[in-house]
């Protein structure tokens, strides 16, 4: 939603200085704002998961559908195992700063530790 007003920003009121933060990738504002974004998906599956265990049953409640675990499962391992997003605001900044520095997602990570 924020994201289309910024590019309705960008055509209407191209002067606005706010909208070519929102819209630069690698400003420190917007990645914190996509990195916040992503730890509150996460702190809710976790509190989901969580209230689920302390439960310990699936009781459906009235008026909304059953979970779907598989998608809750499809979900988490997007975020964890796929987090592009990280991966490229950290090699921007090793690149900008000339940094000997090799940035892995978590996939990768774990192969080059496991074929070692």
């Amino acid at each position: 939603m924020s994201i289309k007003l910024y590019l309705l920003a960008s055509h209407y009121r191209p002067d606005w200085p706010e909208t070519w933060v929102m819209l630069n990738k690698n400003h420190p504002l917007t990645a914190f704002l996509f990195d916040l974004s992503g730890m509150m998906v996460i702190i809710g599956i976790v509190g989901m998961m969580m209230r689920r265990v302390q439960k310990g049953s699936d009781q459906k409640l009235s008026g909304f559908p059953s979970a779907d675990w598989t998608a809750y499962a499809l979900l988490g391992s997007i975020i964890i195992t796929a987090c592009q997003q990280c991966v490229r605001i950290m090699n921007t900044h090793v690149r900008r700063n000339k940094l000997s520095l090799e940035v892995l997602d978590i996939v990768p990570l774990v192969q080059k530790a496991l074929s070692n």
